[in-house]
């Protein structure tokens, strides 16, 4: 537990590959990594990556690419957690708070996310993806913002599944979008 204040970075915070990383009782509040092409996000959990985040908050950061990266095979669990006015800054910015790779797993539980923002998914951008399953339940999501009129194109295995899910002051297209990037 702890907390990561005012900190500005051309580099990722923090950085892990084929580890599990356990966030538990801390706030992330201010913090900002506004280099393109640097590891967009302030958390990158590369592939064959879990993590663990319970009782935190994450308050007035700001990402090129949002909060959090998910790569290929791994997995995040969030459970009694606080994301507040977040943002994926980049021109082409996708997920406020989280950008889903292929092959990953999303669980949300009992979890707010309130005013956050990004180009596509003002909490969630889904792309490149292949199988990609995510699970919200007794969780809130309030006034999450997402470009308007961007198109979701699904054509790939993807699921979710929510349950007791309090959404207001947006659209579904706002608080998360499922897109590809088709190169």
């Amino acid at each position: 537990s702890g907390d990561m204040r005012d900190q500005q970075s051309t580099e990722t915070f923090i950085e892990i590959r084929g580890s599990v990383l356990n966030i538990d009782r801390c706030v992330f509040q201010n913090n900002h990594h506004m280099m393109p092409n640097s590891g967009h996000q302030i958390i990158n959990a590369l592939s064959d990556s879990l993590i663990f985040i319970k009782d935190t908050k994450y308050i007035n950061n700001a990402g090129f690419n949002g909060l959090f990266y998910i790569g290929d095979k791994s997995r995040i669990n969030i459970s009694n957690s606080f994301f507040i006015n977040n943002k994926a800054i980049g021109k082409d910015s996708a997920g406020g708070c989280f950008e889903l790779s292929s092959n990953t797993s999303l669980f949300i539980n009992n979890s707010t996310f309130f005013n956050n923002s990004a180009g596509k998914g003002g909490v969630v951008a889904v792309h490149y993806s292949n199988d990609v399953q995510i699970f919200i339940s007794n969780s809130s999501f309030q006034y999450n913002k997402a470009v308007p009129n961007m198109e979701a194109r699904q054509n790939r295995e993807q699921s979710l599944t929510t349950t007791r899910v309090r959404t207001e002051g947006q659209d579904e297209c706002d608080v998360m979008k499922l897109y590809m990037d088709l190169k």
